[in-house]
């Protein structure tokens, strides 16, 4: 709402700038692989289920092949993950790569 109203130029007053933040705290983490053909991928299912995986995407399927991760047009996914602590938010990043793993050969 303070964007818009600056970039019409409209006034914002002292109370427009005191932001209220909910105690929710957001991670976003990526896999990297390192060079070889991706034989499988373990634990997907039973992380999808967790209602603070807010995002899980794999860019490669079972069978590609895969270079090293250089960079990040490279890497082979990401999550976001939520929680309403920072400890919390730790945990459970810790979790997910516990968890979820690459055969590659």
């Amino acid at each position: 709402r303070n964007s818009i109203n600056l970039a019409i130029r409209n006034k914002i007053g002292q109370n427009d700038l005191n932001i209220k933040f909910k105690d929710t705290y957001l991670a976003n983490r990526y896999f990297f692989s390192k060079k070889g053909k991706l034989n499988k991928i373990y634990g997907l299912n039973k992380i999808r289920k967790k209602a603070w995986i807010k995002k899980l995407k794999i860019f490669s399927s079972v069978g590609d092949k895969l270079s090293r991760t250089t960079n990040h047009t490279n890497r082979i996914g990401v999550f976001i993950v939520q929680a309403n602590s920072l400890n919390l938010l730790e945990r459970r990043i810790k979790l997910v790569y516990k968890n979820i793993r690459f055969k590659i050969t």
